[in-house]
């Protein structure tokens, strides 16, 4: 109830010097402490609290200090005069070190002020402490301080991504591990005939805190560039190495007519009896046809495939036999 310390900014309750008393004494020497607080985690920390003060300016006030080794020694946190920091420098040096920057003088109502303190995360040991002084002479009505709070934002360890690609039944069979996955919301994967243009797959992989990831891919080149971006939670997003998968090809293979309307011919020197599958896709990979044909025996032969149907765009026909794939540009009319 005594101006210049009365109030509070939450609850009912304020930490004062003097709690009835009008004024402060001359030579006043006053410590308030906080708890030890745990800062071994990474992240950031922020030091926060109100105050109201009324003392005589540059001579009687107050300091905030830390200590990392449980009271055995304390430092004055940021010697600093600043905006929602200390707002003068001592005068002399009756209390303070000439110089020193501390709060004092008159702020008559509760002023918010607060410090970033992330230089002492792994510690496990803070303690912070306010120190008030006074003079010999001149008083005040003292200070008040309220919702003294340690702000705490964890900061999850770098996810490592670690990409591996192969050819395998006709598809680019991609694997991820990820070291933490705590932070991941979900991954995409981007391809590249070149290694530098990457164009992204529609597919979201949601993560589920696993540690390995596999996707399957029908690439439209014979060589393929890959890479993974993970989504993580905070907002940032971060890129995994890049692979590269070729596939063998068919030398003699030939697809006519290019620019096609109706049909396209597939003419190839096939080496051995099987079955060699015909798959058409479009510029995201997606599969939009497909067809077999049985190899009865090694040699020269031609296939018909009908397109009438396809609207006209950009196509990518895969041809694959028991060995290799070959992969060919297709233009619809």
């Amino acid at each position: 109830t005594i101006p210049g310390k009365n109030g509070f900014v939450s609850a009912s309750n304020a930490w004062v010097t003097g709690l009835t008393a009008a004024n402060y004494n001359n030579h006043d020497y006053t410590i308030l402490y906080s708890p030890a607080f745990d800062f071994s985690g990474a992240g950031t920390y922020t030091l926060q609290f109100y105050t109201k003060f009324h003392t005589e300016p540059q001579y009687d006030g107050y300091i905030v200090e830390y200590s990392t080794n449980k009271g055995l020694s304390w430092t004055q946190l940021n010697n600093t005069v600043a905006t929602g920091w200390y707002n003068t420098t001592a005068a002399t040096s009756q209390i303070f070190p000439a110089g020193t920057a501390f709060f004092s003088g008159t702020q008559s109502t509760y002023s918010f002020v607060s410090q970033d303190v992330s230089f002492l995360a792994g510690t496990p040991y803070v303690c912070f402490r306010f120190v008030f002084k006074t003079d010999r002479v001149v008083v005040g009505s003292g200070a008040a301080i309220d919702d003294f709070e340690i702000l705490y934002n964890p900061t999850l360890p770098n996810t490592a991504l670690n990409l591996q690609g192969i050819h395998k039944n006709g598809q680019n069979l991609l694997t991820w591990k990820v070291e933490n996955p705590q932070n991941v919301q979900f991954y995409t994967v981007e391809y590249s005939p070149d290694g530098s243009h990457f164009y992204a797959l529609p597919d979201k992989i949601q993560s589920t805190q696993s540690k390995e990831y596999t996707y399957s891919h029908y690439s439209p080149y014979s060589r393929t560039f890959y890479r993974v971006v993970q989504h993580n939670k905070d907002g940032q997003n971060r890129f995994s190495n890049i692979v590269e998968i070729s596939i063998a090809e068919n030398t003699s293979l030939i697809v006519y007519p290019i620019p096609a309307q109706s049909s396209l011919s597939v003419q190839a020197n096939f080496n051995a009896i099987g079955k060699v599958q015909y798959t058409l896709l479009n510029t995201n990979g997606q599969i939009v046809l497909t067809q077999n044909e049985d190899v009865q025996w090694a040699g020269a032969y031609t296939h018909s495939i009908s397109i009438q149907s396809l609207p006209a765009g950009i196509y990518y026909l895969r041809i694959q036999e028991s060995h290799q794939t070959t992969v060919k540009k297709i233009v619809k009319m």
